[in-house]
């Protein structure tokens, strides 16, 4: 399977990306199936999306669509698992483990002996995380077809699996290279390692964006902290930082007026135009594969 772009196409997709004339609505389809996604029930969000925590359990999946029985260094176990969020020092083995533990009383990862080595454990992702990844894809496959169409995204929004482990697969191949991608993004980065940080950012994005002048979020502190099951003390702690970093404004208390100043605008769109090359490429690559066929 073939890598994904150069840094140079990878730039210039970017950039494309970001000057498209329908980047303004992939961006709101974005956000609203992202939102979408991690409503319903707090605690299992919280794992779900929450920094390490959601690395780590993309990683198993990852790892586990990769596995080839008759290849043990490929099996998806706790010592795998852990090299690999070692490797990349996104946590440490002692983190790896403690969130493992939390996904298996989640009932997202299971355990079973291997088949030639009874002594080994292999984590197995149960039907509930498979499909959580199945419905992550269409989300992140739906602000792409605003962008452009391909087949393999709409293979993704039919919740294909053959897809699915074939984007999963190649991801493994990117996993340092999307890293890397992402770490440029140092503010947007801060945003995810808080709890459900992101989600906290992008329910501020949705009200701004729907706002007369795009800018103004009025959704409370209060609204936020029950949707994402986290204190109101804590999404107005998350404010006043960004308001020490020049990213938002409080222009009235609880949440009912927060101007998202322009900064904190071009950062996010920026880095979700990298994120949208990322995700476009882990599609179209492997679909091209599948195409092709056995070289």
């Amino acid at each position: 399977m073939r890598s994904g772009a150069t840094p140079e196409e990878f730039a210039a997709r970017s950039a494309a990306i970001l000057a498209h004339p329908r980047f303004a609505e992939a961006r709101q389809v974005a956000i609203d199936r992202y939102l979408a996604l991690y409503s319903g029930t707090p605690a299992l969000n919280k794992l779900l999306i929450d920094g390490s925590k959601h690395v780590v359990i993309m990683f198993a999946v990852c790892l586990a669509a990769g596995q080839r029985e008759d290849e043990p260094e490929t099996w998806l176990t706790l010592a795998k698992l852990q090299d690999v969020v070692s490797t990349l020092q996104v946590g440490s083995p002692g983190l790896v483990e403690a969130i493992v533990g939390r996904m298996i009383d989640s009932g997202l990862i299971a355990t079973a002996s291997a088949p030639r080595d009874r002594r080994k454990k292999l984590l197995v992702p149960t039907e509930a995380l498979i499909r959580h990844d199945l419905d992550m894809l269409a989300a992140f496959a739906e602000p792409c077809t605003v962008l452009g169409s391909h087949p393999a995204f709409d293979l993704a929004m039919v919740r294909d699996r053959g897809m699915q482990r074939a984007c999963r697969i190649f991801s493994v191949s990117e996993f340092a290279r999307a890293f890397q991608t992402l770490m440029k993004h140092a503010e947007m980065m801060n945003f995810f390692q808080r709890d459900s940080g992101y989600l906290v950012l992008l329910a501020f994005l949705q009200s701004a964006l729907s706002s007369p002048d795009g800018l103004i979020s009025t959704v409370l502190y209060k609204d936020i902290a029950e949707r994402f099951g986290v204190s109101r003390a804590h999404v107005r702690n998350m404010v006043e930082d960004a308001e020490a970093a020049g990213l938002m404004r409080t222009l009235e208390p609880g949440g009912a007026g927060v101007e998202l100043l322009p900064d904190l605008m071009e950062k996010h769109d920026r880095y979700f135009a990298d994120c949208t090359v990322l995700v476009e490429q882990s599609f179209v690559v492997p679909y091209e594969t599948m195409i092709a066929g056995p070289q």
